[in-house]
């Protein structure tokens, strides 16, 4: 590949992000890709023009271009500076760059226009990448809403958005709105390692704190040095050792005179990167005492890659690098005190800092550049294959898919269903077939209610006899659970009346190649469908299936689990046909695996440390009887925290109020559907009336499942919780109130939460896969003749 990194800071002027796209830069040349570098010059280094630089010196071969345009100038920002690259030729000359050298893929680090990456994108006739760095965005709807107006084509254009933190993301997405990639900063594990030699001029001293940084405010040395006499009090031999160099420089030069601390400080100065290493080697405890929050930190990985126990700031990018008290100590931003308490403490405790350096090096090593930029390397991989369009977002995928090789072939995924079930796994699997928005679609999804206005008053009807005859809509499931013959070909004739002309209607206004049904309803009438030429599959998203799932035109049936294809051998189907692929997720599902649950509950304003508790009734909210839920859990003596998802049942919700307030324990109520992947990833325990798809969300995070009978439901629901039980994964419970003694037990030693827990992570693994399992199928089955 010919890859053009674009970025405004890089060497000589020292930043993370310029070390970022320097270590990017040589292990993309190590894999064999041409990497050039489009930056911009700096007021303390001559201009250059195409000017080679050696690469961990491999000779020639090991060479990258760096093209240095215009100047920058550099403006404050949250005690620190920005840099904005200028000049009148700008624009012209990033144009004239991406036209000679003609790269597939342009990456850029960074957004802002006029950014350099802001030209890059817009010139650009290449796959576009960017990679955010940032957290320090204004918090404000009103400047959202004017950038994505103001830049909506800008945005579409940017086809892999990558975040370097969960926290970058969720700073990022209101102004450029999703899917992104979370792929971190790297650490190069060549030159920070334990081996890494200790400088000798720092042998006299026994305790040394390491500062590695600007000096500039928001890096908070001050908060570091007013901390130091309250260190000194206990530890009188300490040393603090600064590197680096700033604009602060002076002011803190005078303030450790003031403080007195003048002889336990020494200042260094700038230190080039390869003698790093040695100065991390040299420390016996490495401080990232940061006053604003950032998006992640190089300098912690360095240290902890070199064997050392950081102390850090409490910021959101650094949990999610630092587990408190298990590879290194969070201190309060801004608190000499804390900070001093947590130094000490570390200081005096040999066991402590070597845990923390055998927990850091196991963390660090995902880190490595190599992996890093392998993540990378694939991304760009994904984003190059060829049905891949030229403008808009990505497919929000986490699983990368093998090459497409059936060009021009046309995928009809349909549903019937006005609810979210069977909709949200269709809609994950189309997200990741699909190139991006703005450009032509391999694949499209249809709902069979919004053709037919008797189908959305049957749809109506049937949620009306799930809530009123669940007596009825039982035995009519049992009918066809048993493959009662006459039954479903009077409901197979009763559908077709309904929904052939809609199906029709669809298929002939496209030319599709295959047809996948997420519904039984849908394959109840592809036998109506004469079409010799056409390919058709189904997924069974449910945890069991009956006759309406059967039909002999269909060649695939892709199932969740064994149940579900042992049952459709009982019903006839050669086992030739089922493939166990697991259930497609939506891109929310497999993403939020990426964030620590301790840091999803902080986002929910919940203590990231006590046991947690979610509960949802469904789509609408109307399955489950909440009070009975909240009452119960209270009076088993549960000492944790709930979350309640009331859908949209506001009835509930007020219905709850009262219990919710008066609860000794903290309640999280949600309604209207809040962010269902993050409040189901909070949580130790699910508990929800026995719907597909939810429990296959769960399942996807691991989560054990309390399933309980629904106020009302067909009997498959019935038949979902038994298999969940029988797998080990969950309970199944007749009532309500009997909610709070199964948590009791399930807390205690004698059941074991961690056993249900893993039972349910194992269930769940393939469907972290569905979606490659399931297009990889689609596709060798586009390649043959119908």
């Amino acid at each position: 590949m010919k890859i053009c990194l674009v970025s405004a800071s890089y060497l000589p002027y020292t930043s993370g992000v310029a070390i970022h796209v320097h270590n990017l830069a040589k292990n993309l040349l190590e894999f064999g890709h041409s990497v050039k570098i489009l930056t911009t010059n700096y007021p303390l280094s001559p201009p250059q023009a195409d000017c080679p630089l050696s690469v961990n010196g491999h000779g020639s071969r090991s060479r990258f271009t760096v093209k240095a345009i215009g100047k920058v100038i550099f403006l404050p920002a949250k005690g620190s500076k920005f840099t904005l690259p200028v000049g009148i030729n700008l624009p012209c000359s990033v144009r004239t760059f991406l036209r000679q050298t003609k790269p597939d893929i342009v990456h850029c680090h960074g957004f802002a226009p006029p950014e350099l990456a802001f030209w890059a994108i817009h010139y650009s006739n290449s796959i576009n990448v960017c990679t955010f760095h940032t957290v320090n965005i204004p918090k404000s709807n009103t400047l959202a809403h004017i950038y994505q107006n103001l830049f909506k084509n800008y945005n579409r254009k940017i086809h892999g958005k990558i975040a370097v933190s969960y926290t970058t993301q969720q700073a990022i997405k209101p102004f450029i709105p999703g899917p992104f990639q979370i792929i971190p900063n790297g650490v190069d594990t060549t030159k920070f390692n334990p081996m890494a030699k200790p400088l000798s001029e720092f042998n006299q001293r026994a305790n040394k704190i390491l500062y590695i940084g600007r000096l500039e405010k928001r890096k908070g040395l001050k908060v570091l040095l007013q901390a130091l006499p309250f260190i000194k009090q206990k530890i009188p031999d300490v040393l603090l050792i600064v590197v680096g160099t700033g604009p602060e420089k002076n002011y803190y030069h005078q303030l450790a005179q003031n403080l007195r601390i003048a002889d336990s400080v020494k200042f260094i100065g700038f230190v080039p990167q390869d003698d790093l290493a040695r100065y991390y080697a040299s420390c016996d405890l490495y401080c990232v005492p940061t006053i604003i929050p950032e998006a992640s930190s190089i300098v912690i990985l360095e240290a902890m890659a070199v064997g050392k126990p950081v102390v850090a700031s409490d910021f959101p990018g650094y949990r999610e690098l630092i587990t408190d008290n298990e590879n290194g100590l969070l201190t309060r931003p801004n608190d000499p005190n804390d900070l001093a308490e947590k130094t000490i403490r570390l200081l005096l405790s040999n066991d402590l800092k070597n845990t923390f350096k055998q927990n850091g090096l196991k963390k660090v090593a995902e880190f490595d550049w190599r992996n890093i930029a392998k993540k990378i390397e694939a991304f760009y991989q994904e984003l190059l294959r060829p049905s891949k369009s030229r403008e808009g977002s990505i497919r929000p995928s986490t699983v990368n898919l093998k090459p497409l090789t059936v060009n021009g072939k046309r995928i009809c995924i349909l549903y019937s269903s006005r609810k979210g079930g069977h909709r949200f796994p269709a809609e994950g699997l189309l997200d990741y077939l699909n190139p991006p928005i703005g450009g032509s679609k391999q694949s499209a999804l249809f709902n069979l209610l919004d053709y037919t206005m008797v189908g959305s008053r049957l749809d109506a009807l049937a949620r009306f006899g799930d809530l009123f005859l669940p007596k009825v809509w039982r035995q009519g499931y049992k009918h066809l659970e048993s493959n009662r013959l006459l039954f479903t070909r009077l409901a197979r004739l009763a559908l077709g009346l309904i929904f052939v002309n809609p199906l029709k209607k669809i298929l002939t206004t496209d030319k599709f190649d295959l047809v996948l049904s997420f519904q039984p309803e849908v394959n109840a009438i592809l036998s109506f469908i004469k079409n010799k030429r056409m390919h058709f599959a189904t997924v069974i998203v449910d945890y069991s299936a009956h006759s309406l799932w059967v039909q002999n035109c269909i060649e695939s049936y892709y199932v969740g689990n064994q149940f579900v294809a042992e049952k459709l051998k009982e019903l006839g189907v050669p086992a030739a046909k089922i493939k166990i692929t697991g259930i497609p997720q939506k891109s929310s599902f497999l993403n939020v695996r990426q964030i620590p649950i301790t840091e999803q509950r902080k986002m929910l304003n919940l203590d990231p440390n006590l046991p947690t508790i979610t509960v949802m009734g469904g789509f609408l909210g109307k399955m489950v009887d909440y009070p009975t839920i909240i009452k119960s859990i209270i009076q088993s003596g549960f000492s944790g925290q709930m979350i309640v998802v009331f859908g949209k049942n506001k009835k509930a919700f007020l219905k709850s109020q009262s219990l919710i307030k008066q609860a000794p324990i903290t309640i999280k109520p949600c309604v209207n559907l809040p962010d269902v992947a993050g409040v189901m990833w909070a949580a130790d325990i699910i508990i929800t009336k026995p719907g597909a798809v939810t429990i296959a969300e769960a399942l996807t995070l691991g989560k054990p499942l309390i399933l309980l009978t629904p106020k009302a439901g067909s009997a498959q629901e019935l038949t979902f919780a038994q298999n969940i039980q029988k797998a080990g994964a969950g309970f199944h419970i007749a009532k309500a109130e009997l909610v709070g003694s199964v948590i009791k037990q399930l807390l205690s030693a004698r059941f074991g939460l961690k056993a249900v827990a893993q039972r349910a992570e194992a269930l769940g693994a393939l469907n972290r896969t569905a979606n490659q399992l399931i297009a990889e199928s689609i596709y060798e089955l586009l390649k043959n003749p119908t």
